[in-house]
């Protein structure tokens, strides 16, 4: 069976247990379910969408959902996991995905002199959205950042990719100090929505087409609030499952706007964990790290093995790879790592064998980071900013800001990444009355008015002097 009908009957199924009706054709396997995705009162079509793709997995913490409750109602469970052999996606979505990275990773890292990282899929997916929901002058702008694809073939690689890469496998492995295999994950957790504030959405077929995709192509929620940091993070934390920690999130602050968010959480577990932390408490365990002519004693996590693994090289660098992570070293000990991005990103590499493998590699943290994608992705493409989301809002809105905020952390507990990028955008009109100015400094038309009350209780607005200055034959003392 076609993966794609699988996972819509499966959604329909779903509905159909959550409408009170039982399903009469499908034989379903039973599946690992957590609470709960919030999406917004609509047609089954819709709910299926959030529910195929199991972007809002986790624990219910019950003031978040409550909250949110009482402005979206219609709350759905979502998929826990997915099975490996159902993992298929197609070249083309992969390309657009790759493409995408090419001409964002480079333009984001490449004149970082600190520490920095970039979460590609988070942006991948607000970049997709822009692009698919705004006007035709700024989608046919955005589009050769993806490669020039299609809109349709941008929002079905970022339904096929949500799925691939946000949805999490388990598996039972045996881990190093326990009696019993564990449950191990292997992927992440994505979530999106948008936030519409006070703003009306359009409600003609064009608006009702683009909610649509919303929800089936984005698989994001619609949520009726304001977006800011709080409001954010809440619902954030009703996505998660429990041990993943949302980074520190600043958006500007307008009573009129609204904003696409997108998210991407990776944990990968250390099947070694007991024995590193082990090593940790030990006090003893270092390894020296250097740079800008310094060395400091560094904790570190240690791979050994004699089964033989493959490892990464070029004329610059040389890579290995560690709890499904690469690490690269210029092969020069003065360069910077900006010197080998390039190749890093583009994979110009070769592949080899070795062996006997072994990879050392420092604890790390990279916390409260927040990255300007606006002017460093958006900005070389497209200059326009007003008419984003056209499709989706009644007014007219401008795109203010497009941010990452993210935190990245190595040690005993494993690898893990956290990232939400935000695009947040204004009404046009609200923009115009935020700022004026003006200097009366040449001829000008004057009027005086009185304000009176009428007998509707009304008011009218009544001019007593009215007139033009040429000379204003008063000077200055």
């Amino acid at each position: 069976m076609n993966i794609k009908k699988k996972i819509r009957e499966d959604a329909m199924n779903k509905i159909d247990e959550a409408l009170g009706e039982k399903p009469e054709s499908v034989t379903r396997k039973k599946r690992h379910i957590l609470p709960k995705v919030l999406i917004p009162l609509g047609a089954a079509a819709l709910i299926a969408g959030v529910i195929v793709g199991g972007i809002a997995i986790g624990k219910m913490n019950v003031s978040p959902i409550d909250e949110f409750s009482k402005r979206n109602p219609y709350l759905v469970k979502a998929r826990e996991s997915r099975e490996a052999r159902d993992l298929v996606i197609s070249k083309k979505s992969a390309d657009i995905y790759s493409n995408f990275v090419l001409s964002s990773a480079l333009k984001v890292l490449s004149n970082a002199n600190a520490s920095m990282s970039y979460s590609p899929f988070d942006a991948f997916v607000n970049f997709a959205a822009i692009t698919y929901f705004s006007n035709d002058d700024i989608s046919n702008a955005l589009l050769p950042m993806f490669g020039s694809p299609s809109l349709n073939e941008l929002a079905d690689a970022v339904y096929e990719l949500t799925y691939a890469l946000g949805t999490p496998t388990f598996s039972m492995e045996q881990m190093y100090g326990q009696d019993e295999p564990v449950k191990m994950e292997n992927g992440g957790y994505s979530a999106n929505s948008l936030w519409t504030g006070k703003l009306p959405l359009k409600n003609d077929e064009e608006g009702k087409k683009a909610r649509e995709a919303l929800v089936e192509k984005f698989l994001s929620s619609i949520i009726e609030g304001k977006p800011d940091a709080d409001g954010v993070s809440k619902w954030l934390e009703s996505c998660l499952p429990e041990g993943y920690e949302i980074p520190k999130l600043t958006l500007p602050d307008a009573d009129e706007a609204a904003a696409f968010v997108s998210s991407y959480f990776l944990k990968i577990n250390n099947r070694n964990r007991d024995a590193d932390y082990r090593n940790y408490l030990s006090g003893n365990h270092h390894m020296p790290y250097s740079w800008n002519g310094k060395t400091i004693q560094s904790e570190y996590l240690s791979h050994i093995t004699w089964d033989g693994a493959t490892y990464y090289e070029s004329d610059h660098l040389l890579g290995g790879s560690y709890l499904s992570v690469d690490f690269f070293l210029p092969k020069d000990e003065e360069a910077s790592p900006n010197s080998i991005l390039n190749e890093v990103v583009e994979q110009a590499y070769a592949r080899k064998h070795a062996a006997f493998y072994e990879i050392n590699v420092p604890y790390f943290t990279i916390a409260d980071q927040h990255i300007d994608l606006l002017e460093e992705v958006y900005a070389p493409y497209c200059s326009k900013r007003v008419g984003v989301m056209e499709k989706v809002f009644q007014d007219e809105m401008e795109l203010m800001d497009v941010s990452q905020h993210s935190k990245v952390n190595l040690d005993y507990e494993g690898f893990s990444s956290s990232s939400v990028t935000i695009s947040y955008m204004v009404p046009t009109s609200a923009q115009q009355s935020e700022h004026f100015h003006l200097d009366v400094d040449r001829p000008f038309v004057f009027q005086s008015k009185k304000v009176l009350k009428m007998d509707n209780e009304h008011y009218a607005e009544l001019p007593t002097c009215i007139g033009l200055v040429y000379d204003p034959a008063y000077q200055a003392r």
